[in-house]
């Protein structure tokens, strides 16, 4: 048996992988470092001040509008995780408001907010690519954990938009990994 030949594989093998790992470190990290916000489309200062104080015990970046074009100006130059939207929006239906705001920028959480909520009114929110329905007025301690989960699945596209970058960049490696990982 020849341990030349069998050595230099086993090296060749570690070297994709360093490679490999390394192109992932990288790549976490600048997904890590981007700042991601919220984005609040709501008229009424109580939401808006309920939402403020919320956002400094979570840790959450909020940017507010109150109205739908002031939102798609603040979407076009920020990145976006989450979309609040109010569905009392005096200026806007609002379908042709969340649908105008889900079209300008990239794919974003969006979680209507409204006073009447039934199974007719959640089912035509989520046709329109909306995440959520929220009643009014928002409750604390649900609101924040459909807020958090929504980022947690933001946190989850993005780390599999990684592995998907490292398997353009380093196909041969990341099947390697992958192969591996799955025989382990």
């Amino acid at each position: 048996m020849d341990t030349t030949r069998s050595g230099d594989g086993i090296n060749r093998v570690l070297r994709n992988l360093v490679d490999c790992v390394g192109v992932l470190w990288r790549q976490l990290q600048q997904v890590g470092a981007e700042e991601r916000s919220i984005l609040a489309v709501m008229p009424a200062l109580s939401d808006q001040n309920n939402l403020r104080v919320w956002s400094i015990e979570e840790g959450w970046s909020v940017l507010f509008a109150t109205s739908v074009e002031s939102a798609v100006r603040i979407r076009e130059a920020n990145r976006i995780s989450v979309l609040l939207y109010d569905c009392d929006l005096p200026e806007i239906t609002w379908r042709k408001g969340m649908v105008r705001l889900l079209n300008c920028a990239e794919p974003v959480f969006a979680i209507a907010l409204s006073r009447v909520v039934n199974a007719r009114f959640c089912f035509a929110v989520l046709e329109s690519g909306g995440y959520a329905v929220v009643g009014k007025p928002l409750d604390r301690q649900s609101f924040v954990g459909l807020v958090n989960g929504a980022l947690r699945l933001e946190d989850s596209i993005d780390s599999c938009r990684v592995f998907e970058q490292v398997d353009r960049e380093m196909p041969e490696a990341a099947a390697g990994v992958i192969f591996r990982m799955k025989c382990a």
